[in-house]
């Protein structure tokens, strides 16, 4: 691994000589850079990731988790692996339950929630761990299998897009089409974003993935207001917001798909949603999209 792979969490810019979109166009982005770590810091690491999983001590494994992820360390796959199957702990357990009884939830399903999110922040700090194990088969195995665990969209969105972002970042394309249906269900926007930043990443060649790609550049709206087909208001307002959240994702991804810049409606700006189209249809073959 060289010591500029770089990487990022939940949202990753293209490096290199190529050229940029403009400015707008772009997604907001954190961006780290993975460096090699020495010997002893490597091993420091490892115990706090050991003492905090004996200790179930949720907050501190995101702590040592994201410590591991600013370096490239074939040694972290195993703890990031451990970390990936992570589960509710007693300590974790005992935090949820005074956290609901100090919001006042008495809930069975208010419990479960509080303790999914501690399992969930674990669980993304691993993926993105994960996401720096280029070629290792084990771990983008692990990452599909957790992916294929429908309580993971359900119930922990931030670890659900964690692993579909590694994914992309792994080149894991055997979930290309189910990933697909994800973003066509119109999930929470984080979840969005990570489906069209891995088709990015993957340079998807599915002529009906890049096609819903350009059509996601345009702000979305009924055919018909009136017709009685058409979903209520509700719908149209989480399809605008989701829109809202991934529209730059939209453009980098196709420009990492094409080489091409095309933008998202902005304001009362039109989107390159039809130029965008024409150009698939025009260069298909030359690109591989089929």
């Amino acid at each position: 691994m060289g010591i500029h792979l770089a990487i990022t969490l939940f949202v990753c810019l293209p490096l290199g000589s190529r050229q940029e979109p403009p400015a707008d166009t772009q997604p907001e982005n954190v961006e780290e850079v993975v460096t090699t770590v020495e010997e002893a810091v490597a091993e420091r690491l490892l115990k706090q990731h050991g003492e905090a999983t004996r200790a179930g001590d949720s907050p501190g494994l995101v702590v040592v988790l994201r410590k591991m992820s600013a370096h490239d360390n074939a040694s972290f796959a195993a703890p990031g692996l451990k970390s990936l199957g992570y589960r509710a702990s007693k300590a974790d357990k005992a935090a949820a339950k005074l956290e609901a009884e100090e919001l006042g939830l008495k809930g069975k399903k208010e419990l479960e929630a509080i303790e999914n999110l501690r399992v969930s922040a674990v669980q993304a700090a691993a993926a993105r761990l994960l996401g720096n194990q280029l070629g290792n088969k084990k771990v983008a195995s692990a990452l599909e299998r957790l992916f294929r665990d429908k309580d993971l969209r359900k119930d922990r969105p931030e670890a659900c897009a964690a692993v579909i972002l590694s994914m992309g970042k792994l080149e894991v394309q055997k979930s290309e089409q189910d990933i697909f249906s994800l973003l066509k269900s119109n999930p929470q926007e984080d979840i969005a974003r990570a489906c069209v930043r891995y088709f990015g990443l993957i340079k998807t060649k599915d002529k009906s993935i890049v096609r819903t790609l350009c059509t996601e550049l345009d702000a979305p709206a009924p055919a018909d207001v009136n017709g009685g087909t058409n979903p209520p208001a509700g719908y149209w307002e989480q399809r605008w917001k989701t829109w809202n959240a991934i529209r730059r994702d939209v453009s980098w991804a196709l420009k990492e798909i094409t080489g091409q810049v095309f933008r998202p409606a902005e304001g009362d700006h039109p989107s390159d949603s039809r130029k965008a189209l024409e150009y698939i249809k025009e260069h298909a073959k030359e690109l591989g999209i089929r």
